[in-house]
């Protein structure tokens, strides 16, 4: 009897562990996790990836998400939804709903510290709202609107939000929506762009062409140029990414045999350092504390090729490893595992690869499900979240009572 209450006492204590819970060390509300657009949550430990469980939230008249989920506060996410609104869903409860009037959201979702909430509409206007849903601000930057609008992803640090457009506008807004500095350049604005955290911002200037030269700018926090880096014959797809004082970023380049990518690494003094290639246009970059992980998918007309690929900090292939999917999702970084979604010919799926080995270790089928937005979004308790894109549903991937219990 005294071993058994032992016994129970220490399983006692590892859920006790395995139910505290992480708060991100962010002072903002991102996508890719944050700023430096690593998509690293190795500091929650191993995300979760055993069972699927599913949860209708609404029944009326709330459609499917067209952007992806922001993970917002304990157990809240940030929705935009196909028939106009954004809603604020805690618990699987809506608590609020803002309607755009017809008007849907063409950026995704970012937050500021003080959790004002920014996404820019396809009426061309930056919306803020507040915490509650209440409207804060709006302000027009479709400055050239003779043209449909395309922007990046937003960008928010701290009380700031960085956002870029395709006919070249890069604007910093403040936490009410008031645009404080603009800047026009050339060529458009990449879609996902990054910063140090301190007074640099890392963003890609491209033709949205192939064998053009693309320029990755690197501007402080007034958009006082810093330094401009040309790559000779490359578009920049990828996110760039920022780690250790080192920027990753990809280019991709059409040759006879398709599409290739130079994966680059380019230290706090501007310097190349490393580079290497792979045959592929490189979708993809995330980073932890070990390795740079790349994604890429085939060039070829009808074909549903990924190949991924690791790299230490010296630019050394760790492995690689080719699957007839074709990624969706970002790389989304564990301790032990890399995760995301993709499709093949039997319909949409979640997948879990080794870190250390690039081996497939699980993937879940989404075939027999609603239809799903593919993008995920990581919560404090280390699910894997998906929401529904025809109707308001939430699948999560989640552990079992008995992952609970146990110390890993």
């Amino acid at each position: 009897m005294k071993n058994l209450n032992y016994f129970l006492f220490i399983l006692f204590i590892f859920q006790l562990g395995a139910c505290s819970k992480y708060e991100y060390d962010l002072n903002e509300y991102n996508q890719y996790y944050n700023y430096s657009r690593t998509n690293n949550y190795s500091k929650l430990g191993n995300l979760n990836f055993s069972i699927i469980t599913k949860n209708k939230i609404s029944i009326n008249d709330f459609s499917g998400i067209i952007k992806p989920p922001l993970y917002f506060e304990d157990e809240s996410f940030i929705l935009a939804t196909g028939n106009s609104k954004i809603i604020y869903l805690n618990k699987d409860s809506i608590l609020w709903s803002y309607n755009l009037d017809k008007i849907n959201s063409l950026s995704n979702i970012v937050a500021t510290k003080n959790k004002n909430i920014f996404f820019v509409g396809t009426d061309g206007y930056i919306y803020v709202l507040d915490k509650f849903g209440k409207l804060i601000n709006k302000t027009f930057i479709n400055l050239d609107s003779n043209k449909y609008l395309l922007v990046s992803e937003p960008l928010a640090l701290e009380n700031q939000v960085f956002i870029g457009t395709d006919d070249g506008y890069l604007f910093k807004i403040d936490t009410n929506g008031n645009i404080i500095n603009q800047k026009k350049f050339d060529l458009s604005i990449n879609t996902v762009f990054s910063s140090d955290g301190n007074n640099k911002l890392f963003i890609g200037l491209t033709n949205n062409e192939y064998n053009k030269t693309d320029t990755l700018l690197i501007l402080d926090f007034q958009l006082n140029i810093i330094k401009k880096i040309a790559l000779e014959g490359l578009r920049i797809i990828a996110p760039i990414v920022f780690k250790n004082n080192n920027i990753y970023l990809a280019g991709s380049k059409r040759d006879l045999d398709g599409i290739a990518s130079d994966i680059i690494c380019i230290n706090n003094n501007f310097e190349i350092i490393w580079r290497n290639s792979i045959p592929l246009i490189c979708t993809q970059l995330s980073i932890d504390d070990e390795n740079l992980y790349v994604a890429g998918i085939s060039s070829g007309i009808g074909e549903t090729l990924t190949g991924f690929f690791a790299y230490n900090y010296e630019g050394k292939e760790i492995w690689k490893n080719y699957m007839d999917i074709k990624i969706v999702s970002p790389l989304i970084l564990g301790k032990k595992y890399l995760i995301f979604t993709a499709t093949d010919e039997n319909g949409a799926a979640a997948f879990a690869l080794n870190k250390n080995k690039g081996t497939l270790t699980k993937r879940h089928f989404l075939t027999d499900e609603t239809p799903l937005y593919l993008i995920p979004s990581v919560s404090y308790n280390k699910d894997i979240n998906l929401f529904g894109s025809q109707i308001l549903l939430k699948l999560k991937i989640t552990q079992t009572p008995l992952d609970k219990i146990l110390p890993y």
